[in-house]
């Protein structure tokens, strides 16, 4: 099926032309926490599931309705997720809750939403950690509570027909929430189809080609970026737990070699991840990434130090520089805005006024405009990102998207430079909160990704505020003022800047989304509860 072919149908009318063409080419294969095969979702077995649970769920939801789907599982959501689609029903991807934080925030979003119902899975039914957590807020009981048990027969002909609307609402994708409370992001076929193909072109992929993810099926870059991926271009994805990468990372390296994976996308932080938890030595002669293709870093702020010491770790088994591919995307914009051409290393410019040096995040995809919104006068200075194009989700009147981040233009090329609500004045200069993090994190007791600048609210002139987890080897000692002090050190040296209040905090405090982001906003919410223990301030 060519891109012409695949414009202007709708995306379950593709998946039912799939199972019809190739029926017994799997779509998804779910792996195991040592990689290994454990189940697989054929094209025809994919339509034919999704179709019985439509007819399962009908009774139930309506068309129009917006359901809350929360599945631990991507292999287990997306024939539900398909579901929801063809009864005309608007699903909404979130994360499970698993703490009262997650659970009042998921009040709020269904609240602002005007959201009602809850499609869940019976495995996390069955979790009595979560029914105790539910049950603590009496709100919960007044929501109607839908359970995937898939017992239900499979049927062979589809109980409703699929949408005729391809440019209408498919689904509700939430913003990443990194700066504020998440949004929810209409998302049409059209949007799907046309960002899929785009980068199905630009990786320079063909439907033979395998897909390997970790990444969470509620977050953009997992559901379009390798769930509808594949459904609309034809590929094969195999699929990992997000906790079991988090806490064995070698079995990402594992799944590339052992299926000799062409695609797949990473946060920075999971680059990092691996750098650090897996010595390559030992997988000389056993592993090998010399047929990995691309691998597409995105969704957050991309560092060159990560990509060369990935580079430095796994040259050894095969890995090729030229295979790294950095992107920019939103939610809003469905996923993809811009690629950096496929087999190119990857190129960084050095700022002439303050000497920083930024990546290139690629030119913008097939049909997508991006334009640097500044108050200067030269052409290439740097301002808000806005992007218009096919991808854009119908919420933005005028077909315009004001990203919120900083960006400048160098020969056709997007570079990320900041977020307009990412920077703190302090004596008049600009300075990027994530960069006082990483600068933060390089102290040995500091937690991995542990810090989290912020603003201090209530205040006339902009004051530093830094939050600070402590490593688990770290919390054995006490003298919190010490490293206080060197924290403080630090920020003067380098920066030559003064955290107004540093907060010392244990591991796994701070507030992050799925794909590793930080929330700032968060941060006060956590505060305000009392869900935050700070050891030491001043």
């Amino acid at each position: 099926m060519g891109v012409e072919e695949k414009r202007g149908r709708h995306i379950l009318e593709m998946l039912e032309r799939q199972a019809a063409e190739h029926p017994e080419k799997q779509v998804f294969i779910r792996l195991g926490k040592d990689a290994s095969e454990i189940a697989s979702l054929t094209f025809r077995g994919l339509h034919e599931l999704s179709c019985s649970l439509a007819q399962a769920f009908q009774a139930d939801i309506g068309e129009g309705e917006k359901v809350i789907m929360l599945y631990v599982s991507a292999y287990d959501f997306i024939p539900a997720f398909l579901a929801m689609i063809r009864m005309g029903a608007l699903p909404i991807a979130i994360q499970t809750p698993n703490s009262s934080f997650r659970r009042d925030r998921l009040k709020r979003q269904m609240q602002s939403a005007s959201v009602c119902k809850i499609l869940l899975s019976n495995t996390i039914r069955q979790k009595s950690w979560f029914q105790k957590l539910m049950a603590q807020d009496d709100w919960f009981t007044q929501v109607s509570w839908i359970v995937d048990d898939r017992t239900a027969p499979i049927v062979r002909q589809s109980p409703h027909h699929p949408p005729v609307s391809t440019d209408a609402p498919m689904y509700l994708q939430l913003s990443s929430g990194s700066t504020g409370d998440s949004k929810q992001i209409p998302i049409s076929s059209d949007n799907v189809v046309y960002n899929t193909t785009a980068m199905f072109d630009v990786v320079g992929l063909v439907r033979e080609d395998r897909i390997l993810s970790w990444l969470p099926h509620f977050h953009d870059l997992g559901l379009v970026g390798s769930l509808l991926f594949s459904i609309v271009n034809g590929t094969a994805t195999y699929l990992l737990e997000p906790l079991d990468f988090i806490s064995r990372p070698q079995v990402f390296i594992e799944a590339l070699s052992r299926y000799a994976i062409h695609f797949c996308s990473v946060p920075n932080f999971a680059m990092d991840l691996c750098v650090k938890r897996i010595d390559p030595t030992k997988l000389i002669g056993t592993m090998d990434l010399s047929q990995l293709k691309t691998l597409m870093v995105c969704a957050e702020p991309v560092r060159e130090d990560s990509l060369a010491a990935f580079t430095r770790r796994f040259s050894a088994i095969g890995f090729d520089p030229k295979t790294i591919m950095i992107g920019y995307g939103l939610a809003e914009y469905t996923l993809a805005v811009t690629m950096q051409d496929s087999q190119t290393l990857f190129r960084t410019f050095t700022h002439p006024t303050n000497g920083k040096t930024f990546l290139s995040c690629g030119k913008p995809i097939r049909g997508t405009t991006v334009s640097i919104e500044s108050a200067g006068e030269d052409p290439e200075s740097e301002g808000e990102v806005v992007v218009s194009g096919p991808g854009i989700s119908s919420i933005f009147e005028g077909g315009k998207l004001h990203t919120g981040d900083v960006g400048l233009i160098r020969n056709g090329e997007l570079y990320i430079v900041g977020r307009k609500k990412e920077i703190i004045i302090i004596n008049g200069v600009n300075h990027m909160l994530h960069e006082i993090e990483y600068l933060v994190e390089t102290l040995p007791f500091v937690q991995e990704r542990g810090s989290l600048a912020v603003s201090m609210p209530g205040q006339d002139t902009e004051k530093l505020q830094v939050f600070v987890e402590l490593s688990r080897a770290a919390m054995e000692q006490t003298d919190f003022p010490s490293l206080a002090r060197q924290i403080n050190r630090t920020l003067i040296t380098e920066l030559g800047i003064v955290s107004e209040k540093t907060c010392i905090v244990g591991p796994a405090t701070l507030p992050k989304t799925s794909s590793g982001k930080k929330q700032r906003s968060d941060i006060w919410h956590l505060i305000e509860a009392g869900k935050i223990t700070i050891l030491y301030a001043e």
